[in-house]
């Protein structure tokens, strides 16, 4: 390893503690890595002023905590080494071929799409990344000899993390989608889609792109080059997949992309086939007294809730209604886009949460707003033949501790 001690882990969540667990695997003195969480109280320190006196040789940055802040930027300029989780891992893998997946939505279902579609011919694959397990768990558990080396790594990258990932090479990467989100932490649009977009020069050998997001092929046209591979659902046969959705079609049009341009066998596509969805991604939880109940947490972009809202309206039946949850944290997204709703009919709105006055504003939508989610569904009625889908839009943490801790609360809800 080349990087200095001691060592500064910003973040304290599932990659800051992969990170440290790998750095000790790797020999780093316990004493020689200190970490720094706002938010976590076993962190040896909570606020930027307490280490005035400590220099870090290397700083490991979490994923959701921001380049741009000051004080980082200020030890960065200082001479701290930058470098992150995933990077830590990289540098400790040799034989794997990765494919990485990122987009503004999809990249989930399509990375967990291609996990099943490896494991249908080998049993060396992981999947993970922004998605469940960090790779840095997987380098550790290949250097404590606890699994073999994978053939396959699946994965997931969110923008963050490819802001910062210098190490990066993928066999193959995929682009699923760009709508706008995390303005909050960009200064523009192009700046976040310019972050999804240097997935390509990480490409080995192609990099597909899913041409039925319109925003691809708007943004990314006059971008192509011979690495680039446009892929759209009708070159494809859905006829016995599971998934319900035209934006699964899309992402299943990618993944099969994928397992074609890797000459996968076909037992690949039948598993991918037969997946039935991610949970808290458009998930069926329960049909009580006729109202079927829809939960989609982990919708927050604006174009995941009109994906969802278009999977679940042919759910309705002829007398029924879709009720629809939107609302949470706001991430600066384009409320207004919501409005094309007003096109469709048989939908109620019911907002809630911080945003949930915004959105409604923004959005022209006439609806109820609640406080939380938690108020919302303390008072909410549906009758037979309703469905009602939790298609936040916004992100959780106004009332939850992450996007799962909300769409638990919502299962438990309509299971009740």
């Amino acid at each position: 390893m080349k990087m200095k001690s001691p060592f500064l882990i910003v973040g304290l969540g599932k990659s800051g503690l992969a990170a440290k667990r790998l750095l000790l695997l790797l020999g780093i003195n316990e004493d020689q890595i200190k970490t720094f969480d706002a938010k976590v109280t076993s962190a040896d320190f909570s606020q930027s002023e307490d280490f005035d006196s400590f220099n870090p040789g290397t700083l490991v940055v979490s994923p959701g905590f921001p380049l741009k802040t000051a004080w980082l930027q200020s030890l960065i300029n200082s001479g701290s080494h930058l470098t992150s989780e995933l990077t830590l891992a990289l540098e400790n893998m040799s034989t794997e071929k990765i494919i990485g997946i990122t987009g503004s939505m999809g990249k989930s279902t399509t990375t967990t799409l291609l996990g099943l579609g490896a494991q249908a011919f080998t049993n060396q694959v992981f999947t993970g990344g922004n998605l469940g397990t960090p790779l840095a768990d997987y380098a550790a558990d290949v250097l404590e000899k606890k699994r073999m080396t994978a053939e396959w790594v699946i994965l997931e990258l969110s923008s963050y993390q490819l802001e910062n990932a210098n190490s990066l090479k993928v066999e193959l990467g995929l682009l699923t989608a760009l709508s706008p989100n995390h303005l909050e932490r960009y200064v523009s649009l192009d700046e976040y889609y310019e972050t999804k977009w240097s997935l390509k020069n990480r490409c080995k050998k192609a990099f597909l792109l899913n041409y039925d997001s319109p925003e691809i092929e708007r943004w990314c046209s006059t971008r192509l080059d011979s690495i680039c591979g446009p892929v759209t659902a009708k070159d494809y046969d859905f006829e016995d997949a599971k998934l319900i959705g035209n934006h699964n079609k899309q992402n299943l049009a990618l993944a099969f992309s994928t397992a074609d341009f890797l000459k996968w066998p076909d037992s690949s596509l039948e598993a991918m086939k037969n997946y039935c969805g991610l949970e808290h991604r458009i998930e069926f939880v329960n049909s009580k007294n006729g109202i079927q109940y829809i939960n989609d947490s982990k919708a927050t972009t604006i174009e995941s809730v009109l994906a969802a809202v278009d999977a679940c309206l042919p759910l309705v039946s002829a007398d029924g209604l879709l009720h629809l949850f939107v609302g949470g944290r706001d991430k600066n997204l384009p409320w207004a886009e919501l409005g094309q709703l007003r096109k469709r009919s048989k939908i109620v709105y019911h907002f809630f949460g911080e945003c949930g006055q915004l959105a409604q504003g923004k959005s022209g939508l006439h609806g109820s707003i609640s406080v939380t989610l938690k108020t919302l569904t303390s008072t909410f009625h549906a009758k037979s033949g309703d469905v009602v889908l939790l298609s936040p839009g916004g992100s959780s943490l106004d009332e939850f501790k992450n996007f799962e801790d909300r769409g638990d609360f919502f299962k438990k809800w309509a299971s009740s």
